[in-house]
């Protein structure tokens, strides 16, 4: 005798003791049993006591249930206890994010003229939450008499009949994703073995050979993928049934993709194009071996027969995003139903746009670039794109669209370190490609270092520093200050000397002056004790000259004289080397404690400001000398204990590196670094 309802809706979960994943979805749970008469009934199948504790907030529907192997059966145990006209299931490994569509369906009434109801299942498949595949799942059926689950391992609702809803509510579903191949490997043996048995009970039923299919695939076992598949192919041939062909589709995709992933293009294509021959295929079903056909022709360098299957497919797929009642019916097959998900779509526009570029035709790109979106943190592609990109773009003329690609692929610290790395390959292989890059990073023009590194290169190249300084132009002396160091740090110092030259004779603007000022300090800092005494203090003289020069344009004469450390640090520098010079010939005492302040300043000075202590030390005793030295270290290792007191380790190290450079056998210099490096792993 059916139950009498109580409630309108049931909503039932097996709970195993994935605390997090629990909570999150019980939580999800409560906006749907706020606005519908529900009730919640949760099948223990071996959770803590202390989750179980939590559990009681929620629910006091919890029944235990001794696990044994079988879905279906701890299914059934809450389904025994529902009492709502409806039910719904779902995994302590999913939760809902959008639900607006199935309070709806209760709440305006429309539930009354359907049986059952699917919602979107979204499968990810790593732990950012990043890749993801959507599927329908039904989920919610009307209660009759004789509902029940059925099958021990990817159970399911059974009779299905009646009128189907298909609501845009959506679970996210974590279960996909295994920390280690290990516990992959086990979830597979798990659920492998009871669909073996299921199959050999029942060797006429299609669902348990569809779910394997599913299950060799997720452990990439690709040649039993490919030899399951063709086995069950061969077995359906005289099958011709709707229910049987949608299962037949699964076999046709999965033997292609386990050929596409074993690298036989040849078998695959065959395959493939069976698949498409054979009348009881849904439209679903050619869709996606239309894709699967473009990547065999693509990976053949077929690209006339990759372009016209691809372009198929996109038709195919254009349709049945039209026809979304079409696409209902023909949904809900493994394998066959990822051929309208993003990422499938996403890679027919990536091998287009690759099988343009390879005939030095930029029209897939402009038309199918923005469909990617690449401002998105995660890009959908296929693998050749990015190497077909950097390809075209090194031998093609730069053209609006590559500046696109190179600006937005600079968004994505992934790609920026790819497009890098291609850079510095040409480099030592590809001249034309090399400067050709650089000139797109050139025209691209974004306010970066790696931006005006390009520029730099290419003045060297031309002999022409007025492209320095239009790309010098319209950035602010703040943004100019961060970018100028790191972009001079990349290039050597013969490079930097012929900057240098060229740059001398030029009449600089004050954005082209800081460029000068922090090329001479680059230049500075790298001096070393080969260089003869005059030529380094004429260096000294020539920076803290133009930067103090540049620095009493914003700044009032009072900050030089009394609040220095209002000054950017290359302009204290610079105000310390002026006073230090001119009292060298009245008060060398004095100056060098001066010199020693320009290393508390910044220790990059360290190495030079040793060098030209040592080139004064003919004015003095080798034990003065020791002496002056002596007191420059005190003073850094002060600048280092401050560092260390604000945690600021990697600062702290930095300038204990620069420090053994002009005292390279001190040990305590070389303790306290070890001691640094010790706090720093311990505070991570």
């Amino acid at each position: 005798m059916q139950k009498e309802k109580k409630v309108l809706l049931t909503i039932s979960l097996l709970v195993s003791g994935r605390e997090e994943t629990t909570i999150k979805c019980l939580d999800s749970l409560t906006p749907i049993m706020q606005e519908i008469p529900s009730e919640l009934i949760l099948v223990d199948t071996g959770c803590s006591q202390e989750l179980k504790a939590k559990l009681q907030e929620y629910t006091q529907q919890i029944i235990p249930f001794t696990w044994c192997n079988d879905f279906s059966k701890a299914r059934n145990a809450g389904l025994e206890r529902a009492n709502g006209e409806w039910f719904l299931y779902l995994d302590d490994d999913e939760w809902f994010v959008e639900c607006d569509e199935l309070i709806d369906f209760f709440k305006s009434g429309e539930y009354k003229e359907y049986h059952r109801a699917n919602y979107i299942q979204r499968n990810f498949q790593d732990t950012l939450l990043t890749y993801y595949s959507d599927s329908w799942v039904s989920r919610m059926i009307r209660m009759e008499e004789d509902t029940h689950f059925e099958s021990k391992i990817h159970e399911y609702l059974a009779p299905a009949r009646g009128k189907c809803k298909h609501l845009k509510a959506i679970v996210n579903h974590t279960g996909y994703i295994f920390q280690t191949d290990e516990d992959r490997q086990r979830h597979f043996e798990r659920n492998s073995v009871l669909l073996l048995d299921m199959i050999q009970e029942e060797p006429q039923r299609l669902r348990w050979k569809v779910q394997l299919v599913q299950e060799y695939r997720g452990i990439k076992a690709w040649n039993d993928l490919y030899s399951f598949s063709r086995k069950c192919l061969d077995e359906t041939k005289q099958m011709d049934s709707l229910g049987q062909n949608r299962d037949i589709g699964t076999f046709y995709v999965g033997a292609v993709e386990g050929l596409l992933f074993l690298e036989k293009n040849k078998e695959a294509e065959k395959i493939a194009n069976q698949g498409l021959a054979d009348e009881r295929m849904s439209m679903l079903c050619k869709t996606h071996l239309l894709l699967q056909l473009g990547v065999v022709y693509y990976r053949e360098g077929k690209l006339p027969e990759a372009k016209k299957a691809l372009m198929q497919y996109l038709d195919h797929y254009q349709y049945l995003i039209d026809h979304e009642e079409e696409l209902y019916v023909q949904q809900g097959v493994l394998l066959v139903e990822e051929a309208v998900d993003v990422i499938s779509v996403k890679k027919a526009y990536s091998i287009l746009i690759c099988c343009g570029l390879k005939k030095k035709n930029t029209s897939y790109l402009k038309k199918y670039y923005h469909k990617l979106e690449w401002e998105k943190n995660v890009i959908y592609v296929c693998d050749d794109l990015i190497p077909v990109l950097l390809e075209a773009m090194s031998s093609m003329p730069v053209e609006d669209i590559f500046v696109s690609v190179w600006r937005d692929g600079w968004k994505n610290a992934e790609l920026r370190n790819t497009f890098m790395a291609y850079i510095n390959e040409q480099k030592d292989t590809n001249q034309d490609a090399y400067y050709q890059m650089l000139e797109l990073v050139s025209v691209a023009d974004i306010e970066d270092e790696y931006t005006l590194y390009a520029n730099l290169l290419l003045i060297q190249k031309e002999s022409n520093p007025q492209r320095l300084f239009a790309c010098l132009q319209n950035r602010s002396i703040s943004t100019l200050e961060q970018m100028i160091p790191d972009a001079l740090a990349c290039m050597d110092e013969r490079q930097l000397t012929v900057l240098e030259k060229m740059c001398e004779n030029e009449e600089p603007e004050n954005a082209e002056q800081l460029f000068l000022i922090l090329l001479q300090r680059e230049l500075l800092i790298r001096s070393d004790q080969a260089m003869e005494f005059e030529a380094l203090r004429e260096r000294f003289a020539t920076f803290s000259s133009r930067a103090l020069d540049l620095l009493t344009r914003y700044y009032q004469p009072v900050v030089f004289e009394t609040y220095l450390e209002l000054l950017p640090a290359f302009g204290q520098a610079a105000q310390l080397l002026a006073t230090a010079l001119q009292l060298e010939e009245t008060d060398m005492h004095k100056a060098l404690e001066i010199y020693r302040e320009v290393v508390a300043v910044d220790a990059a000075y360290a190495n030079t400001i040793s060098c030209y202590m040592r080139l004064l030390g003919d004015n003095f005793s080798p034990e003065k000398a020791q002496n002056e030295l002596e007191e420059l270290k005190e003073n850094v290792l002060l600048k280092v204990y401050e560092k260390v007191k604000e945690h600021q380790f990697q600062d702290a190290i930095a300038i204990l590196v620069e420090l053994k450079k002009v005292i390279p056998d001190d040990l305590n210099i070389a303790m306290m670094a070890l001691e640094i490096r010790l706090s720093l792993l311990q505070s991570k």
